[in-house]
């Protein structure tokens, strides 16, 4: 037994080390991004963490919702530099607390002992063993493209690299790290909670005070008493024009609302422990879960309506077995029928006021000319409409069925972390691609699966899959169990037991309709919530040695079948190794100031160029803007251009100026040219960063030259 409390201490330490190593490259990347609200972010979770962890945690889970927007946005950079100066600031903290004290108690409790947050590591692990998916010789090629090894370029690299999004391959690469740092702070509530029980109650509250937050200036934004517009854009997909016709509050879009609404409703029963009258604790969680219904209404979003009934029921439920409990009756379960009554009665008393008010609020708005006076906003009878639509579950079963093709190209970890996006385009709409002659049309919103489980099989695979739902289940069972049989359960522990079953239970329903692990702040919120409830469960949850090797074996032998799948047969990642593929440019189109379409390009890049033939000469002609805003105009450039490995042009040029290289193309290559077009190898001894460079520039991008766009392209 001492052996395996060793190992998972020892497991701890790694974990702890490794997530110090990656927040400390998260802020250093920030370093040359400065602005007043990092600053100030950044600093508030340093003091109050290296202060009390709890308060610093509590303080980032308030926060959750103000960060809820897509990846590249300036709330997910802020959410970025806030969570790795908190999981910093603990893993300073804990490293440290164990160098002075190494015999403490506190040291000896392993984290990862614990089965769930063992999965939880697994899922992880996962995660990352998914990358071997990727075009790993086009990744590396591209960061030669942006400098390569420089440490005065790593910062800016860095920096680059967290404006990735879901159309790149990189982006899966931060994804895994972004699942690192969540996981990273459920491992660190896990085990504040496990130290103080009270905390849990504590990290709830934080849940339901950024809920009520979220839903009150969501509805003051709505109907323009405040202006969020300096935090977040309105989507243009579905409030286009500026119209507000869906309300957002802080989120970038009013299905992640939904989500988050769903997903912490549950925590609005932490007002059960307040020591006050039962009916007044009732009233206000009543008040909560109505005005949650409310705002769900107004987001307009079919998932949030179709998943809040179930959730609210668990609720409801839930109310009713806190009560049983307190007034000592016998099981909870004896009067099951008449409690399931009860909450029937209650969640169509909690919707209809919902329905009620939506109505109420838009009728009154028609007849005014528009809700408070605002027109643009659409009356009750879109609302129906919209209701109907529920029922057309083919917009939904298509990513689905997309999802479950790519995923069983890649069926053991996936084919990279969050990939859906590039791996539909690769499969389903690039020559070549597997599927392309048995399409599934997408339409141009498929930047996730839109279905937590398609998403995660074409991703990270069958284990993927299962070791993401395996901690769930294996919770919501252990606390079923656990509120079915212990009359003398602590209050608290049958509180946080019932609202985090309720809120996995959420997860579970509304995952069949919408991705949650693309908006990181809801990621955290998955996450913190299995640590809770892991936490509020540890002295139940026990699990046999033999078993813990059954599931490490599992992992391993999933890992050996991926590389086998992957690299031997059929292989697919071992066949993109071996090609020679474009990189180093940017597939936005951008227009110079003569208007004329080009794309950037890094330092070094591999394109197809047009070939004429000019003399008896099959010639190349490439187009570059050779750019250096820093440097003089008589500072000179070279230009090397290869063509299967070999140099066959260099030139000495003037950096500022616009070039046509006319390169002949060598008799023994002449087989490369390919539809009137030839891959070649473009590299610059220079290059530059906006962001560095130029001043007020935000570009945070490593390039060196313009690549005129052809017209046939």
């Amino acid at each position: 037994m001492l052996k395996h409390v060793v190992s998972y201490e020892n497991g701890d330490r790694a974990f702890v080390l490794a997530g110090l190593v990656c927040s400390a490259l998260m802020v250093l990347a920030y370093v040359v991004d400065v602005t007043p609200v990092q600053v100030a972010l950044s600093a508030l979770m340093l003091l109050t963490t290296l202060f009390r962890p709890v308060w610093g945690l509590a303080v980032f889970i308030l926060l959750l919702p103000i960060f809820g927007n897509k990846p590249a946005t300036t709330q997910f950079h802020w959410l970025l530099v806030t969570g790795a100066s908190l999981n910093l600031a603990l893993a300073i903290r804990w490293l440290w607390a164990e160098k002075m004290s190494p015999d403490n108690s506190e040291s000896v409790e392993a984290t990862l002992g614990r089965p769930s947050m063992l999965l939880l590591l697994m899922y992880t692990l996962v995660s990352l063993g998914s990358l071997t998916s990727l075009p790993w010789k086009q990744l590396l090629l591209e960061f030669q493209s942006a400098g390569g090894v420089d440490f005065a370029l790593f910062p800016y690299q860095l920096r680059s690299f967290f404006n990735t999004t879901e159309a790149t391959y990189a982006y899966s690469v931060l994804t895994v790290l972004l699942t690192f740092q969540s996981v990273l702070t459920a491992f660190f509530v896990h085990r504040d909670v496990l130290r103080e029980s009270r905390h849990a109650v504590i990290f709830g509250g934080s849940l339901l005070a950024g809920l009520v937050l979220t839903l009150i200036v969501g509805l003051l934004d709505f109907y323009r008493v405040v202006d969020l517009g300096f935090l977040r854009p309105l989507d243009p997909n579905i409030n286009p024009d500026g119209r507000h016709l869906r309300l957002q509050s802080f989120w970038g879009h009013s299905g992640w609302l939904a989500e988050y609404i769903v997903l912490c409703a549950p925590f609005a029963l932490i007002l059960l422990s307040l020591k006050i009258g039962f009916r007044v604790r009732v009233l206000f969680v009543a008040m909560i879960l109505w005005l949650s219904g409310f705002v769900l209404i107004l987001t307009y979003q079919r998932g949030g309506w179709v998943s809040y009934p179930p959730t609210l029921l668990l609720i409801i439920i839930s109310v009713g077995l806190v009560r049983a409990a307190e007034v000592r009756r016998s099981a909870p379960l004896t009067s099951a029928k008449r409690l399931a009554l009860r909450a029937l009665a209650v969640l169509s008393i909690v919707l209809l006021l919902s329905i009620g008010a939506a109505i109420l609020v838009t009728g009154l708005g028609n007849r005014e000319g528009g809700q408070f006076g605002h027109s643009e906003r659409p009356g009750i009878a879109r609302y129906i409409v919209r209701l109907t639509e529920i029922k057309e579950t083919w917009e939904r079963t298509v990513f689905i069925r997309a999802g479950l093709r790519l995923g069983l190209l890649h069926p053991f970890y996936g084919g990279g972390s969050e990939g859906f996006y590039y791996l539909y385009e690769k499969e389903f709409l690039k020559p070549g691609g597997r599927y392309v002659d048995d399409p599934i049309p997408l339409g141009t919103l498929y930047g996730t699966a839109h279905n937590v489980y398609a998403q995660v099989f074409s991703g990270k695979g069958l284990w993927g899959l299962l070791l993401l739902l395996l901690p769930v289940m294996y919770l919501m069972a252990a606390g079923l169990r656990a509120v079915v049989r212990e009359r003398d359960m602590p209050a608290r522990t049958r509180l946080m037991t019932l609202i985090c079953f309720s809120s996995c239970g959420a997860f579970l329903v509304y995952g069949n309709m919408q991705e949650f692990f693309y908006i990181q702040s809801l990621q955290y919120v998955f996450f913190i919530t299995l640590a809770i409830f892991s936490a509020t469960l540890a002295a139940r949850l026990t699990v046999s040695p033999r078993h813990v090797r059954a599931w490490w074996c599992f992992l391993v032998a999933g890992f050996v079948a991926h590389l086998a799948w992957e690299y031997v047969s059929p292989g697919a990642a071992g066949k993109a190794w071996r090609e020679r593929p474009a990189f180093g440019c940017y597939e936005q189109v951008e227009a110079d100031e003569m208007g004329r379409p080009f794309n950037w390009c890094g330092q070094s890049f591999r394109q197809s160029f047009r070939v004429a033939d000019v003399d008896g000469q099959p010639t190349a002609h490439l187009n570059l803007h050779i750019i250096n805003p820093h440097r003089p105009a008589s500072d000179l450039v070279s230009i090397k251009i290869e063509a299967a490995g070999r140099e066959i042009a260099r030139y000495t040029v003037p950096v500022n100026n616009e070039y046509q290289f006319n390169v002949v193309i060598p008799t023994d290559l002449r087989g490369l040219i390919l539809n009137g077009s030839v891959p070649l190898k473009v590299t610059s001894d220079k290059l530059f960063v906006p962001a560095r460079d130029i001043e007020g520039s935000r570009d945070f991008r490593l390039l060196s030259m313009m690549k005129l766009v052809e017209i046939s392209e």
